[in-house]
């Protein structure tokens, strides 16, 4: 499994805790060169881009969704 899938106890990836903590920078290079999941929820059923601060969630939903172009144009 690559580091950027790798899931703590309560399920969280570090793309949850880059968004949580609103590292739009680490969103966007764990999205964009290390292919960070864009489905893995933790255990209480949220996506990382669910447990972005109301302050940054605007752009971080942007980079989740640029990502999201990027894998299906490279598919």
């Amino acid at each position: 499994m690559p580091a950027s899938q790798a899931q703590s106890r309560d399920g969280r990836t570090a793309l949850h805790w880059a968004a949580r903590n609103g590292h739009l920078d680490v969103v966007s290079l764990l999205v964009r060169e290390h292919g960070a999941s864009l489905t893995l929820c933790d255990r209480s059923g949220r996506c990382a881009w669910e447990v972005t601060p109301d302050a940054v969630h605007a752009e971080a939903v942007w980079l989740v969704e640029a990502g999201k172009s990027a894998v299906r144009a490279s598919g």
